[in-house]
């Protein structure tokens, strides 16, 4: 037995260098959450799924609502529909109009497509004329713009969808609103409080913002 540790022992080799811990999941042997991420994402999404997004600059339970709207398990009627829920209608309950799905929701509702549209005036962009979830962020990744522009737009996207999915919400629950701002007033509020108070490096006016916020970066 002593002869096997000692036999052991004379393959090691030990250098004067202090004792580190190795992340062996990336190239270059650091850890990161992106790291982390990038590797479930290969293990567990079904293929040609969108890989997991987390935005910084928005508050958790909104990075939830998006990691939840890009794998399609938000509880849409059609969702539900499938799972066996007996719900009266498949209908989207802002237009009446077409099945409830996301592409529907986010992106072909007047409700949606009004508020695309608005933001597409505002920041002076051409969205694209697909504004589902998929498509609005392909748009963005190829859109060629500096890192500090596509950040402020994707949180504007995000608030976008929460805003969407809030008020849709609110017509199926019957929630008093408040507020009487127009779903459009209410991103362009939120995601400058959100920015704001989420980015230390954000130095954008209100006036500014209100004008637009790509033209100062």
């Amino acid at each position: 037995m002593i002869e096997e540790l000692i036999s052991l022992l004379d393959s090691v080799s030990l250098s004067d260098s202090d004792d580190k811990w190795i992340w062996d999941l990336d190239s270059d042997d650091t850890f990161s959450v992106k790291g982390v991420r990038s590797f479930l994402d290969r293990r567990e999404l079904p293929e040609g799924a969108i890989p997991t997004r987390w935005n910084k600059f928005v508050p958790r339970k909104v990075n939830i609502m998006i990691w939840r709207l890009l794998l399609d398990r938000l509880s849409t009627r059609y969702n539900l529909s499938r799972k066996g829920f007996d719900i009266p209608s498949i209908l989207c309950p802002i237009c009446l109009n077409s099945v409830e799905v996301l592409d529907h929701i986010f992106g072909g509702c007047h409700l949606a497509s009004k508020i695309w549209n608005a933001i597409g005036r505002w920041l002076e962009v051409s969205l694209p004329s697909d504004k589902g979830p998929k498509s609005i962020l392909e748009w963005l990744d190829s859109s060629g713009l500096v890192k500090k522009k596509k950040d402020v737009i994707e949180v504007i996207i995000y608030t976008a969808w929460w805003t969407i999915w809030r008020a849709r919400n609110e017509i199926i629950f019957g929630q008093p609103n408040d507020n009487k701002d127009t779903p459009f007033d209410s991103i362009v509020s939120i995601s400058y409080l959100w920015l704001s108070s989420r980015n230390c490096k954000f130095y954008l006016n209100w006036v500014a913002w209100l004008k637009n916020p790509l033209l100062n970066m």
